[in-house]
C-alpha cells in the first residue's frame, strides 16, 4: 500500500489517493495535528476558539487567531483523512463568517491590523482551496478587498509603512487571485509588491522603512529624551494589542528613528511568489 506525504495531501486531497494507505507523519506534520487537536479542545459549540489575549492577539478569541486556526485543522483533515478536523473548522467558519463587518473585516472581533481581514481570509481560502467546499467564497472575497484597500489606495500609494507586513499581504493577494480568479486581487498584489521593490536598497541589500514619521519642532527636541523611556515602557508593559494600536499613532513619531533595515522573509517571500506568477 503507497504512504503519502505533506506536499502529496496538498495536491491530491484526501478523497483522490490512489491505493491510499496509513500515511507517516513527520514531526512537522504531528506538530500540525497537534495544534488542530488543541484548537479542537479550546473551540465552543459557536466554532468560537477561546484563547485569552496576549501582546500578539488584541483581544479574546481573536478572529486573526480563529482565522488561522481554521487553515490548521483543514491541513490536520488532510494529512489525517479524520472528519473531526475539517467539522471543526466548519464550525469556526460559520463563527467569522456570521461576524464579518459591512468592510469585510471583523472590527469588533479583533485587535489586529485591518481588523484581521487578512488572518481570516487566510483561513477561508486554505478551506475552500483543499475542502472545495464554496459556501463562504463571498466571505473570503470581501476579505480579501479589505485587506487590499487597507493596504494601497486605487492609485497604488501605500497606506501601511511596516513593510514586514505588506509582504505577508503581498502573498495573500495572489494567494487570493489563484482561488478568486479575480483581476482586482491580482492588480492588488502587484501593487503592494510594487512598494515593497521600491524600498529595497540595493546597496545595503535590505528593505528600509517605507515612511519616515514627520514631527515638529517641539516634538523632534523632545524625541531624543522620550525614545528610550517609551521604547522601555512598552517593552516592558502589560499593555495588549490593541491598546498598543490605538495609541501607536501618537507614539510613532517618538519610537522610529526615521528610516531603518527591515529583513523579512515575508518580504522576500512576497518577490518571489510575483515573480513566479509573472511567469505563469
Amino acid at each position: 500500500m503507497i504512504q503519502y506525504n505533506f506536499n502529496d495531501v496538498c495536491r491530491y486531497g484526501p478523497d483522490e489517493f490512489p491505493e491510499r494507505g496509513p500515511m507517516t507523519l513527520n514531526r512537522y506534520e504531528q506538530a500540525i495535528v497537534g495544534n488542530a487537536d488543541f484548537f479542537m479542545k479550546m473551540q465552543d459549540e459557536s466554532g468560537f476558539i477561546k484563547i485569552p489575549a496576549d501582546e500578539y492577539y488584541g483581544v479574546a478569541g481573536d478572529a486573526s487567531l480563529i482565522g488561522h486556526a481554521i487553515s490548521v485543522r483543514t491541513y490536520a483533515w488532510m494529512l489525517t483523512g479524520e472528519a473531526k478536523y475539517l467539522d471543526s473548522a466548519r464550525t469556526s467558519a460559520h463563527f467569522l463568517a456570521e461576524r464579518q463587518d459591512p468592510k469585510g473585516g471583523w472590527h469588533n472581533d479583533a485587535g489586529y491590523s485591518l481588523d484581521a481581514a487578512q488572518c481570516v481570509m487566510e483561513g477561508f481560502c486554505t478551506y475552500e482551496r483543499l475542502s472545495r467546499d464554496a459556501q463562504f467564497h463571498d466571505v473570503f472575497v470581501r476579505a480579501a478587498d479589505r485587506m487590499i484597500s487597507g493596504t494601497v489606495t486605487p492609485d497604488g500609494e501605500q497606506l501601511i509603512g511596516n513593510l514586514t507586513e505588506c509582504g505577508e499581504y503581498a502573498h495573500f493577494s495572489f494567494m487570493a487571485w489563484k482561488l478568486s480568479g479575480l483581476e482586482r486581487h491580482r492588480l492588488g498584489g502587484e501593487a503592494i509588491l510594487k512598494n515593497i521593490m521600491d524600498n529595497f536598497d540595493v546597496d545595503a541589500g535590505y528593505w528600509n522603512t517605507a515612511v519616515e514619521p514627520e514631527v515638529g519642532g517641539m516634538m523632534n527636541a523632545m524625541k531624543l529624551c522620550l525614545n528610550p523611556i517609551l521604547r522601555l515602557a512598552v517593552a516592558h508593559s502589560n499593555m495588549k494589542g490593541k491598546s498598543i494600536a490605538k495609541i501607536s499613532e501618537f507614539m510613532l513619531p517618538l519610537v522610529i528613528k526615521g528610516h531603518a533595515p527591515q529583513y523579512s522573509l515575508g518580504m522576500m517571500d512576497a518577490e518571489s511568489q510575483g515573480a513566479w506568477l509573472s511567469r505563469k
